[in-house]
């Protein structure tokens, strides 16, 4: 039996302490240079927010904090600029459209897997997720054109979201204060990984740690669930039962065309990261391990020669 440890599949850019990856595969709508990147803190002066192993802050302490408090899981400061509260500098968010330009799916619709296989190749990329008996598969094909889906099992929501900049799929508990709160795509990133926004405050987190970074909220964090990032002929083998999210999402979006083309052949992001790390080179695919307040990146390669099963310390990236 193998114990899973909250495996996360990424592309690796190492940045600000956190092991961001980027993959090839489906990816997501493009942003030009016409769209316009700029910081968000004039965009945000204008609209004021209505609202493991690491620390949780619960959001009393998170909206009691004063600047300059500890308020982050990992040691962040809170900040506040003209009158934002935030706990990642504002310059490093970068900007490229508009909130919910990339639409969430809000209402998503599921079919069988016989037909999902009329067009749904067994060799693509779904997240996968068992929850309240329920089996579902959310092709990267459809995911890569809305990166959040707001779904519901059995009356208990769930968040799914995806970046294709970095091939990261996760799964939180929507839930702000004990209520459930519903997400979008604000148009922004953040170390090139999305920028998420709730709305019931509006305010921006960080889609690879689950942590409201700017905002009313900065510093709270969110729960995340178990999700798998496999291929559709897998997935469909282990849950022959799966629903699959369906195309019929009422978006015109050319569902199955790349959405980046070109993104995965390039060498580094697109866009700003912190910080770089020249151990691995900055789209390699890794799975990265946190455990016990250490993290660690296990290339793909690496598991691949080793064998699924295999104890891969020496290989590890530390």
């Amino acid at each position: 039996m193998i114990k899973r440890i909250g495996i996360i599949l990424i592309l690796v850019a190492i940045a600000a302490g956190l092991v961001l990856v980027l993959t090839p595969g489906q990816s997501g709508r493009p942003a030009t240079a016409s769209d316009g990147v700029n910081s968000l803190q004039d965009d945000m002066a204008k609209e004021p927010f209505a609202n493991p192993e690491i620390d949780r802050f619960d959001i009393v302490e998170v909206l009691a904090a004063k600047e300059g408090d500890i308020v982050g899981g990992r040691g962040e400061q809170l900040m506040i600029t003209n009158g934002i509260r935030h706990i990642v500098p504002m310059n490093e968010i970068t900007r490229l459209l508009p909130p919910d330009r990339i639409p969430s799916i809000d209402n998503p619709q599921y079919i069988s897997s016989s037909d999902a296989d009329m067009w749904l190749a067994n060799e693509e990329f779904v997240l996968g997720i068992k929850r309240n008996g329920i089996s579902r598969a959310y092709p990267l094909q459809i995911l890569v054109w809305h990166e959040i889906v707001n779904d519901n099992f059995k009356g208990e929501p769930l968040l799914i979201t995806y970046c294709p900049l970095c091939f990261t799929g996760i799964a939180f508990e929507p839930f702000i204060d004990g209520e459930p709160v519903q997400f979008g795509t604000s148009g922004s990133l953040y170390n090139s990984d999305l920028v998420m926004y709730d709305r019931r405050t509006s305010s921006y987190w960080s889609q690879i740690t689950g942590q409201a970074i700017v905002g009313e909220l900065a510093g709270l964090t969110l729960e995340k669930v178990p999700i798998d990032t496999i291929r559709w002929g897998d997935w469909k083998r282990i849950h022959p039962d799966t629903e699959v999210l369906s195309r019929e999402t009422g978006f015109g979006a050319a569902y199955g065309r790349e959405a980046y083309p070109g993104y995965y052949d390039r060498g580094g992001p697109n866009f700003r990261v912190a910080e770089n790390d020249s151990r691995l080179p900055a789209k390699a695919i890794v799975y990265g391990v946190f455990k016990d307040g250490f993290a660690r990146a296990y290339p793909e390669q690496a598991v691949a020669d080793a064998g699924y099963q295999a104890t891969l310390v020496e290989s590890a990236v530390r």
